[in-house]
């Protein structure tokens, strides 16, 4: 197990307290009372913190500690919402999911979380032909999802993956961590969107340069016609229509997958319009 995520607790009190701090500075004291324990269990944990690069020299969360903790809490969500929807009860998911995020690579994290890597060579969805699964174009899916899912707004997880790979798998795209998890479906009327919001990556080159921007347009293949995909206050739209979906009996499970094309602000140098599938899953909540 990696040394610094046994500390979690610890960098999570500490970015609660620093938020409640005037100076943003967390207080070592309310974090030992809180938690109930010593003060050097704290200096110790939060040490090492410091080394990975989480925590200034004042205990301060860096921006780079920040973002993984909001990364983890993602995470956490995510599984917690997998692991209720595959029934298990709220308190051992989210014990369990915890118990997962400590102990698990962040390979293992990574594919449990964001949809993993599929191979190649097996169908990306069930195929209509078994059992309870059914295919449509999106366009006209709304009809069926409208008839479980009324106008209103629902969460997505999603996954982006590389349209070309030499690979026999299916690989995660470095656009995948463009957009903040989870996707939002909107269903109004006869339409529906996938809304993702968008978020700054950071990806180094393969001549070792780090590079750093944010999503600068979206199209989308849409039966063969390449559309350009409204961006608004930060957030990225795109009709159902775009997608492929499958969905199983009483649409208990949804998944969609788009063909999309996407560029940075970083550059056609550091990060080229890159081509990628986009896929999402929607679960109905159990009655």
């Amino acid at each position: 197990m990696e040394e610094f995520k046994k500390s979690l607790v610890y960098l999570s009190a500490a970015i609660r307290n620093a938020e409640t701090n005037p100076k943003g500075k967390p207080s070592v004291t309310e974090i030992a009372d809180e938690l109930g324990v010593h003060r050097s269990t704290v200096t110790r944990a939060l040490g090492t913190y410091q080394t990975m690069g989480y925590l200034d020299q004042n205990n301060k969360p860096t921006q780079i500690g920040k973002e993984w903790m909001d990364t983890f809490t993602q995470h956490q969500e995510l599984l917690v919402s997998w692991l209720i929807h595959n029934g298990i009860s709220r308190k051992t998911a989210e014990r369990d999911a915890l118990e997962i995020l400590v102990n698990c690579s962040d390979n293992v994290i990574s594919l449990l979380c964001k949809g993993g890597h599929m191979c190649k060579e097996c169908d990306q969805f069930c195929k209509p032909a078994e059992a309870n699964w059914f295919s449509v174009n999106g366009g006209k899916a709304i009809s069926e999802l409208k008839q479980y899912f009324p106008d209103g707004e629902y969460q997505a997880h999603f996954a982006i993956y590389k349209e070309q790979t030499e690979k026999s798998i299916l690989e995660l795209s470095m656009a995948n961590d463009a957009f903040e998890y989870p996707a939002v479906l909107k269903i109004e009327g006869e339409t529906g969107i996938i809304r993702l919001k968008i978020k700054e990556m950071r990806q180094q080159s393969v001549l070792g340069i780090w590079y750093s921007g944010m999503l600068a347009s979206l199209r989308y293949d849409e039966d063969g016609c390449i559309c350009e995909a409204e961006i608004e206050d930060g957030v990225v739209s795109i009709p159902i229509s775009a997608f492929r979906i499958v969905y199983e009996l009483d649409c208990k499970t949804v998944r969609g997958m788009a063909r999309v094309f996407m560029t940075c602000t970083a550059g056609e140098a550091a990060m080229p319009e890159n081509a990628g599938l986009l896929e999402f899953k929607l679960w109905k909540a159990p009655r």
